[in-house]
């Protein structure tokens, strides 16, 4: 992959990340539950290219159709005695529906989004799997940040204090959507304290396993540097606690301390806000509760998504790296087939992820002699093509030594089976062309029988002589070794399993058959222009989407 792909990943990548930022930061905007869940589902079809979509929203005891975007013969409520995914699930699988992605909030179901089938493809990628669920999750905050608004909305016919947290509570969320420093974020919660409730003591613990927590800030002034708190027999804070409700140790390391605050995020207690008294000591009313608890939560949420926004970063980093490990990979498989006289021969592999675990090969043992290969190692990604490296490297050095075709597969399959554990294998085809007489052995290990075009007969034939696959036993003797003769304008076609089980949107694969029609159709097609036609029939069949297997083909054809 050139310098210029690899920037135009880190910038979408960038792009994905800004527009999340930005989506949050329009949802923490807007104070209608309609709307935010218009604008999450707009957003949710433009990144993953849906057509059709449609949200509900829970009321009470049933769910009600708020957003409908082409998705007929939906009701308009349906009730559920629980709000379980399976049963969710269930109900929505007659509609033909693709993917539902729930939107939950203190394990409370508030929203659900309903998908049909994505353009251009089976299926969302994992990356675009995350990426809806994290839709989802900035959903369920600013449909939880638009209770605590309405809630302050009531409260505000009572007094014009509530009227100016309402205001406050949005000023809050707007500055911290913004916020991708734990510093920054730290520095925003102590600047509301104090202008809001002129308390300039507390303290931020941030939750890192079960009763533990790491102390980010603590302005309490304690003698003793606590980095981290244990609170033993701790029952997962949901509510604010005062002073005398504390925990036995949080009243010991904060004596001071007036409040006890849970920070909530996805109905996960993640941190714990510890609250001093104010310079003028006035109480804390429920009032003034709900507004921190809205600050704690709020922080809390930037503070994760702080921890999102990294974690994208790492993954992108390895999604770097691992395009390099492509082109490596590359570097392994022959750039240049060889000039033989009277033979074209031509090779390409696509992996179904970064990098693949299928390989080819062609190698001149001699002036007259050829060796072809194709392989399919087990699985995918990147443990799959360190594998087939090594199995490259073993080929290479082994072939050099002008075994005999039966000697050479045993010592293969030796090796990987004693460096590889019992779920890998790989499937083997190897033939030995002899210039001088056109004659070709070969060996299939378990392969995908590759297509010998007769040009005579017009009919194509299957090499399948061979054995067993590599690395399923120790020894394996007797490999049955084929033997063909290449005639004027005979073609073989050697491929992995990736092209005959590719799949178009509606599951259906590309088939063996399909490749042996094609064969047949353009076998006056040098290798090169063949196998090229094969690959572009299976993109047009799978639309260019994500394969789900790598896609390896090697044509090998005497010309006249």
């Amino acid at each position: 992959m050139d310098i210029a792909n690899l920037l135009e990943q880190r910038r979408k990548s960038i792009v994905n990340l800004q527009s999340l930022l930005d989506l949050s930061t329009k949802l923490n905007e807007l104070n209608d539950e309609q709307k935010i869940l218009n604008a999450s589902i707009l957003s949710m079809m433009g990144k993953l290219k849906f057509s059709r979509a449609a949200a509900y929203i829970r009321n009470e005891e049933c769910l009600q159709l708020a957003v409908d975007k082409g998705i007929k013969l939906l009701p308009e409520k349906v009730y559920f005695s629980d709000f379980k995914f399976s049963t969710l699930s269930n109900f929505f699988k007659k509609f033909q529906l693709s993917y539902i992605f729930p939107v939950y909030y203190k394990s409370e179901l508030l929203a659900v989004f309903l998908l049909s089938s994505p353009l251009g493809k089976t299926e969302l990628t994992d990356e675009e799997l995350h990426y809806g669920e994290l839709i989802s999750q900035i959903t369920a905050n600013a449909l939880q940040t638009t209770k605590y608004v309405h809630s302050l909305s009531k409260s505000k016919l009572k007094a014009e204090r509530h009227s100016q947290m309402l205001s406050t509570v949005f000023e809050i969320s707007r500055d911290f959507s913004h916020l991708l420093s734990r510093e920054k974020i730290v520095k925003m919660l102590s600047y509301h304290l104090m202008g809001q409730l002129m308390v300039n003591r507390f303290a931020l613990l941030q939750r890192i396993s079960e009763n533990n927590y790491e102390v980010l800030i603590n302005r309490f002034n304690n003698s003793e540097n606590i980095s981290r708190i244990e609170i033993i027999g701790e029952n997962q804070f949901v509510n604010v606690l005062e002073k005398a409700e504390f925990p036995h140790n949080i009243a010991e390391l904060f004596p001071k301390a007036e409040l006890l605050v849970p920070m909530i995020v996805q109905g996960e207690t993640k941190g714990l806000l510890i609250v001093g008294p104010t310079y003028n000591s006035a109480p804390y009313d429920e009032t003034k509760k709900l507004f921190i608890t809205a600050i704690a939560n709020t922080t809390i949420t930037a503070l994760e998504n702080e921890r999102l926004f990294q974690e994208e970063l790492a993954k992108k980093a390895i999604e770097s790296e691992l395009a390099y490990a492509l082109e490596i990979q590359k570097n392994l498989l022959p750039k240049v087939a060889p000039n033989i006289p009277n033979y074209s021969i031509y090779g390409r592999s696509i992996p179904s992820r970064q990098v693949g675990g299928d390989y080819f090969d062609y190698i001149m043992i001699d002036e007259y002699q050829l060796l072809v290969s194709i392989a399919d190692v087990s699985g995918k990604g990147l443990p799959a093509a360190l594998l087939m490296a090594n199995f490259q490297s073993a080929l290479r050095i082994l072939a050099s030594l002008e075994l005999e075709l039966n000697e050479l597969v045993e010592k293969l399959n030796s090796l990987v089976y004693s460096n590889t554990s019992p779920d890998k294998f790989i499937t083997f085809f190897v033939g030995k062309l002899d210039l001088s007489s056109n004659k070709f052995t070969y060996i299939n290990a378990g392969h995908n029988p590759p297509m010998l075009y007769r040009n005579t007969t017009k009919e194509i034939e299957l090499l399948r002589k061979g054995g067993l696959l590599l690395g399923c036993l120790d020894k394996v003797f007797n490999y049955e070794v084929g033997e063909i003769e290449f005639s004027e304008e005979d073609i073989l076609v050697m491929f992995t399993d990736g092209v005959s089980e590719a799949q178009n949107k509606h599951g259906e694969e590309f088939t063996e058959a399909k490749l042996e029609s094609i064969v047949k159709a353009y076998h006056k097609y040098n290798a090169e222009l063949l196998v090229e036609k094969i690959i572009s029939e299976v993109e047009e069949h799978s639309f260019k989407s994500s394969y789900y297997d790598d896609i390896t083909i090697v044509g090998l054809k005497r010309e006249k």
